[in-house]
């Protein structure tokens, strides 16, 4: 005869189902809530970044020489790509850019508390863009394809018009040659 069979046959009354769920909730272990640590920082210890303050940054980081409200930041990047801070206040017009490391990792933020990107009026900007190529010339050929930013590559060599023929190619140029007025 099933459980659920004799159960139909024979309830259980219902102080003796509260009897066995306390007695059940007691026998087994309560487990703590614990704190997870998703970003891998209880490891560190945490400092805050401030982009107005340069005692904040990073190792090997560049931008303001002191406290200032805008300019040009150029973070360092860990031989991870990790940048693991407490907060981040960047309260100004600040353009913030990375610089790769050897790896050419991706960076990677990660940030314990609060984070606020505010710019007063315009042009705060945080950026992992790399750096335009260059176009093609006569004397070069093809053009250079510009750095990626971190994580990425170079982007790929192209050409322009001094390197088109005859509008066979994308940037050719097309001849058209003309005779008193009319197209030959």
């Amino acid at each position: 005869m099933s459980f659920a069979h004799w159960c139909g046959k024979h309830p259980i009354p219902p102080w003796i189902r509260l009897v066995l769920v306390c007695l059940l909730a007691m026998t087994t272990p309560a487990l703590a809530q614990g704190v997870v640590d998703l970003c891998g920082c209880a490891r560190d210890t945490l400092n805050a970044f401030d982009a107005s303050d340069p005692q904040t940054y990073p190792a090997g980081s560049t931008g303001c020489a002191s406290t200032c409200k805008f300019g040009a930041i150029v973070l360092a990047l860990p031989p991870d790509g990790v940048l693991r801070f407490s907060q981040i206040v960047v309260d100004g017009a600040f353009a913030i850019s990375f610089r790769p490391n050897a790896a050419n990792t991706p960076v990677t933020l990660l940030v314990a508390g609060d984070v606020l990107l505010r710019g007063v009026t315009c042009c705060g900007t945080l950026t992992v863009a790399g750096s335009s190529g260059a176009a093609a010339t006569v004397a070069r050929g093809v053009g250079v394809g510009g750095n990626g930013g971190p994580g990425a590559f170079r982007g790929g060599r192209g050409h322009g018009q001094p390197l088109g023929i005859g509008a066979l190619t994308p940037g050719g140029m097309s001849i058209i040659i003309k005779r008193d007025g009319i197209d030959v």
